[in-house]
């Protein structure tokens, strides 16, 4: 696909000395490529300003900032970045990429041309610089949520949106948690691309474990009806398991001469209380996921505008 006119959405928290070198990269990059490209920054309630007239847009076609009503987090920047995106009519897709330079502005070209049949086109990365431990957290929560959930998640942010998928993300529901999670959701044709990691324009990454943890349960939340459902059959089996496991203390205590005295009481005491914590968790589970159909969820695309208030052009 030649793409020769796309969006691209930033989310910035306090970060606006690393926006404005992406704004130079992207400008460069306009340039090099004769794309077209329509920069939008999300300023995610940040308690320092964006000094206008340090930022050229000089080959960017526009460079409008949205200014949300507080600091909604990361993945609801993004979301509302979107629906702004979707209003270029003229755009023929958006890149998703954070603005601190660990998204490459390099690596833009190779998404853009790898999408085929209007495939989104995400980024993983090759290898991890994180701490020990954090690879050790990761590397567990993709197990859960393999588990859990059915499916692997292994990209981030960095990636190409065709204009023809956009509706279908911002007019759900997940994309306000977690947009990587909504991705695979939607199952919409995916191609997936290895980038490594770029230099930070400057300063240290703010994520630690905590907004880290935040952020996996986000992803895991927009699978929340599939991990309940996954949850009652697990819990049904182990009930299942729990009654077989009844019968052949009691067959073993009265029908056989090996049991010990004494201790199929206390088998079968910690098979009720197990039993009865069991059914107590399906129950839960099921009201649980009953009360989910009837919350009314957010959709990007039509409570957006709650969110934002104010826009201007650069």
């Amino acid at each position: 696909m030649l793409l020769k006119n796309i969006s691209i959405v930033t989310p910035v928290f306090n970060d606006w000395e690393s926006f404005e070198r992406l704004t130079q990269d992207l400008s460069d990059l306009s340039k090099k490529l004769d794309l077209k490209i329509n920069l939008i920054a999300v300023n995610d309630g940040s308690t320092t300003e964006l000094i206008k007239n340090k930022i050229n847009t000089l080959n960017l076609v526009e460079i409008k900032v949205l200014q949300l009503v507080s600091n909604l987090g990361h993945q609801r920047a993004i979301a509302l970045g979107l629906v702004e995106a979707y209003s270029y009519e003229d755009s023929q897709g958006v890149v998703v990429l954070d603005c601190d330079g660990e998204d490459k502005v390099s690596d833009i070209p190779k998404l853009i041309e790898k999408t085929k049949n209007n495939s989104i086109v995400v980024a993983s990365r090759k290898s991890r610089n994180e701490g020990t431990s954090y690879k050790i957290f990761y590397k567990f929560y993709k197990l859960i949520f393999k588990t859990l959930v059915g499916k692997s998640i292994n990209f981030g942010n960095f990636c190409f949106i065709p204009r023809e998928r956009l509706a279908p993300l911002i007019f759900s529901a997940g994309i306000w948690n977690n947009l990587a999670a909504k991705i695979i959701q939607s199952r919409l044709p995916i191609k997936r691309i290895f980038c490594s990691r770029g230099k930070r324009y400057q300063g240290e990454s703010k994520e630690n474990f905590a907004s880290a943890l935040v952020h996996g349960l986000g992803a895991m939340s927009v699978f929340l009806d599939i991990i309940l459902a996954r949850m009652l059959l697990i819990l049904s089996s182990f009930i299942l398991l729990l009654f077989f496991t009844f019968i052949l203390v009691v067959f073993i205590r009265f029908a056989t001469n090996i049991a010990i005295p004494g201790q199929a009481t206390t088998i079968v005491g910690f098979i009720f209380i197990a039993v009865i914590q069991s059914v107590l968790l399906v129950i839960v589970s099921v009201f649980l996921a009953l009360n989910l159909r009837s919350v009314k969820n957010i959709i990007p695309a039509v409570d957006g505008q709650n969110y934002v208030i104010d826009k201007y052009i650069n």
